[in-house]
């Protein structure tokens, strides 16, 4: 049987303190550069697949944990139509020429999210040598436009950050992102390696690896009781890479 290539490893590194004053970003001169990158980057946005894997079609309703009706819409898949996966249905590397073309790609395929916001989480956690994983409902598609109402947020994890230093990021990051309202909020939980909260009590392996739980929510989530599915993710890496994962893979 073929061996199993080693999984790759980021080089561990301690970030940087945030700071404030990382914060006083000039939106019309980050939006300037956007452009000028997007027009140099073409149609393709610089994306070149650089490695695929199939995976299995979405398993039904009955193959799978129980899905809620007002998840899915009565669709019995993983994703809807919405869904990233339609266009990456198998496990899919690609590789950009840097964060500006990543950022972009990010806001073509997750719903609400800007490019500059998209822009903004990348150069603050890729600057500390963290890959950001987006997961949850809005890479599963589970969205209608402007249907997750004021106040929704973004599922984001952090590869190479512990919680600690995740929870000061995320924090920052929110605090800009609070002063305007045309930016989601990033979820508060601390998506890395090794932590546990009160309603996750197995460690979390990676946020890929959480990305890919189904189950029962427990106490003291509101939702105690209530089914949850792999949503799947989305990885940006400091290399240049976005590593796209679908549920089940």
């Amino acid at each position: 049987m073929p061996q199993t290539p080693p999984k790759e490893q980021l080089p561990a590194q301690s970030p940087e303190p945030v700071k404030q004053d990382d914060f006083n970003y000039d939106r019309e001169k980050l939006n300037e550069e956007i452009q000028q990158q997007r027009m140099a980057a073409g149609g393709s946005g610089g994306a070149v697949v650089i490695d695929t894997e199939a995976v299995p079609p979405p398993p039904s309703v009955e193959q799978s944990a129980p899905v809620p009706a007002d998840i899915t819409s009565g669709r019995s898949v993983l994703w809807t139509d919405k869904s990233i996966f339609n266009t990456y249905p198998e496990r899919t590397t690609l590789q950009f020429p840097g964060a500006a073309e990543q950022a972009k790609f990010l806001s073509e395929q997750i719903p609400e999210l800007s490019e500059t916001q998209a822009r903004l989480i990348l150069d603050k956690s890729l600057g500390r040598n963290s890959s950001v994983v987006f997961g949850g409902s809005r890479v599963r598609g589970d969205f209608t436009p402007g249907g997750f109402g004021v106040g929704s947020d973004i599922d984001v994890g952090f590869g190479n950050l512990n919680a600690n230093q995740a929870g000061k990021l995320i924090d920052s990051l929110n605090k800009q992102f609070s002063q305007d309202p045309a930016m989601l909020m990033l979820e508060r939980t601390r998506i890395t390696p090794g932590n546990t909260t009160p309603t996750i009590t197995d460690p979390i392996v990676s946020p890929e690896e959480f990305f890919q739980r189904s189950g029962m929510r427990v106490a003291p989530d509101p939702k105690a009781g209530q089914p949850y599915i792999p949503s799947g993710s989305v990885t940006v890496r400091p290399d240049g890479t976005i590593v796209i994962i679908p549920p089940g893979a």
